[in-house]
């Protein structure tokens, strides 16, 4: 874990300084059992910055489920299958940009249950929902095991889009919807069916996303061809390799 020191500025022979110290921190880890499974997970930390030394988060009980009368606090792990899949998801984002809403989300804690799974909402940093941290709690430990985008059909507004749309979760991945730049790269005008079905299941607020601006710089122009292809076909199961071939005709 990264960080660093400010000693302040100095005054030498008419110059001055700001000496800045770059700091590590051994990582701390843990295994857990999920599922029949071992798996390792990583303590959620601050290095040195606002504290004279290394910090580990750690959250109480009831900031998660207000309804609890258990105020004991809980360690915070992740697993490093969390952290890759807000990297490839939450692709409009820094690196820098996407531990801030981690540490936000961890920070504000909207607990919620969708079935028999508890999740934490993430939040940007404009208070925009962009998906859900799965976790569970082994004794005093929460574990952080993935990143849900809102189209997964395991959350409520990935649920109601693919039944508006009949569409599965392999649909989905293959149009590319589980990232972010699919929301800001995509003409939805030229789709009304799609966004309109955006709309009703509560997702259109990602086009609204603003990226920083060296990363919107760099996306391609909107376009439609593929999606539109994949929308247009009648038949119960799109052919993809037709799709894909009307996306290369458009390269």
């Amino acid at each position: 874990i990264y960080g660093f020191k400010f000693t302040g500025w100095k005054n030498n022979n008419y110059s001055m300084s700001a000496p800045f110290y770059l700091t590590s921190t051994d990582a701390r880890s843990t295994g857990f059992t999920y599922k029949g499974k071992l798996h390792k997970a990583y303590q959620l930390g601050l290095g040195y910055y606002v504290f004279d030394e290394p910090c580990f988060f750690k959250v109480e009980y009831n900031s998660i489920f207000p309804s609890s009368t258990d105020d004991r606090k809980l360690n915070l792990y992740i697993q490093s299958h969390a952290l890759n899949r807000m990297k490839e998801r939450l692709d409009l984002h820094s690196p820098g940009n996407r531990n801030n809403e981690l540490i936000g989300a961890l920070n504000t804690r909207e607990g919620i249950q969708i079935g028999n799974r508890n999740y934490i909402k993430f939040l940007s940093t404009q208070d925009m929902l962009l998906g859900y941290l799965p976790f569970i709690i082994i004794g005093d430990d929460l574990f952080i095991l993935s990143f849900i985008p809102l189209c997964s059909p395991n959350v409520p507004e990935g649920k109601r889009l693919c039944e508006i749309l009949n569409m599965t979760k392999d649909d989905l991945l293959f149009l590319g919807m589980d990232k972010m730049s699919f929301y800001q790269c995509t003409d939805f005008d030229a789709i009304p069916r799609l966004k309109n079905a955006l709309i009703e299941a509560g997702l259109w607020h990602l086009t609204e996303f603003e990226p920083e601006k060296d990363i919107k710089e760099k996306l391609p122009p909107k376009s439609s061809a593929v999606i539109a292809r994949f929308f247009e076909q009648n038949v119960p199961v799109p052919n993809k390799e037709e799709v894909l071939e009307i996306g290369r005709a458009h390269v």
